[in-house]
């Protein structure tokens, strides 16, 4: 008796004890259940405050900045092509009045005069979306390729400003007769290209790498 005793007591201390192990589990089940959203902090930084929430003002003048900025990068490559083109068709027509071997054909005049004035409405285009874009932030100050991309942008417009002018004066010389000033403008308005095109290929460096 006495051994039967204790043989069911052993047994409903087991049954005791196997009630009461499966808590945390279902404390652990009902936390992963579907439809509860367990926390997670990942803000390493600490630069993202949990309070803070987008403005959507903001956030619609930012996307109209990065559009336009996008529009802006597809008219300077165009830029780019353009005024190569337009650099090249001088050197030609520049070799075709000028050097020893040019047969004064004026083949590449028309040709250039129309490469050139492709490559100004491209430029206005270009500065324009730029000059136009909204500035929704302010940005840190500091000099970086955004510096190098502004400052060869402002160069490559005071030298498209110079090529025109000087396209200007070497036509009135043409008109007037006047050979050595024609040579001399038209060598002017030669090496200005040169320049202006290593401008522009430095902003758009910049922009892009």
């Amino acid at each position: 008796m006495r051994a039967r005793f204790i043989f069911h007591l052993a047994i409903a201390s087991l049954g005791a004890g196997s009630v009461s192990f499966p808590a945390p589990c279902a404390a652990l089940e009902a936390r992963e259940a579907p439809g509860q959203d367990l926390e997670f902090d990942f803000d390493l930084f600490g630069d993202t405050p949990a309070h803070v929430k987008e403005d959507p003002a903001l956030a619609q003048r930012a996307a109209l900045r990065r559009g336009m900025l996008q529009a802006h990068q597809i008219a300077g490559l165009t830029t780019l092509g353009l005024m190569a083109t337009t650099v090249v068709l001088g050197q030609l027509n520049f070799d075709d009045h000028f050097s020893a071997s040019g047969a004064g054909s004026g083949a590449y005049s028309t040709p250039h005069r129309l490469a050139a004035y492709g490559t100004a409405g491209a430029f206005a285009i270009t500065g324009g979306l730029a000059f136009l874009a909204p500035v929704p932030y302010e940005k840190e100050g500091g000099f970086d390729a955004g510096t190098v991309h502004k400052i060869a942008a402002v160069g490559a417009t005071a030298g498209l400003a110079g090529q025109i002018a000087l396209g200007l004066v070497a036509s009135d010389a043409l008109r007037s007769g006047q050979a050595d000033r024609l040579e001399r403008t038209a060598d002017l308005h030669r090496i200005t290209g040169f320049v202006t095109l290593t401008l522009l290929l430095t902003a758009a460096s910049a922009w892009i790498f």
